[in-house]
């Protein structure tokens, strides 16, 4: 399995400043469902991973304003001098992308637009920046329920599968030979 590094919004700019509800209260759900199923397919296409991501990143940004698309790439860029070159510019990830989804569902908002603008693109983008922050975290916090487990038979296989094990039928196109 490959490991991937996603950064969340935390990551590219530091504390929130807002909220994924504020972010995404004037877009109805089935538009912010839309757009990441549409994603979602899209990390299917037959592309090597590293051209799929920057083609995904540059159809969802392409109605951005010019300040949106700046403030976004410089958060990228700073990212990938900070990592060194560990970061191979991965921004949409299967397990993020469905936890958003559920998100939408479970606090569904109805209401009519005639299409989503740039900046509710944005928005979107950003409130699955936030998503990608919570998942990490309660990954962080799994992970440290095992930590205390030291006395435990089992504590070597926790620590090596608690960080994994939710993400695993994520992680990997499905091949069924």
């Amino acid at each position: 399995m490959k490991m991937i590094l996603v950064p969340g919004y935390r990551e590219l700019f530091g504390e929130p400043t807002t909220t994924y509800e504020d972010l995404v209260k004037k877009i109805p759900s089935d538009a912010v469902i839309s757009v990441l199923i549409s994603l979602n397919n899209e990390l299917n296409v037959p592309l090597p991973e590293e051209k799929n991501q920057e083609r995904l990143r540059n159809l969802i940004s392409e109605r951005f304003s010019k300040e949106n698309a700046r403030r976004l790439n410089e958060a990228y860029y700073k990212f990938i001098r900070n990592t060194k070159g560990a970061y191979t510019k991965d921004v949409f990830g299967r397990r993020y992308l469905l936890e958003m989804i559920l998100k939408e569902l479970n606090n569904f908002r109805s209401f009519e637009i005639v299409d989503t603008t740039g900046d509710d693109e944005y928005n979107i983008l950003i409130a699955y920046l936030l998503t990608i922050d919570e998942v990490n975290k309660k990954d962080f916090n799994l992970f440290k329920e095992a930590e205390q487990l030291k006395g435990d038979l089992l504590f070597d296989y926790r620590i090596l599968w608690t960080p994994n094990i939710s993400q695993i039928e994520f992680s990997e196109k499905p091949n069924p030979v």
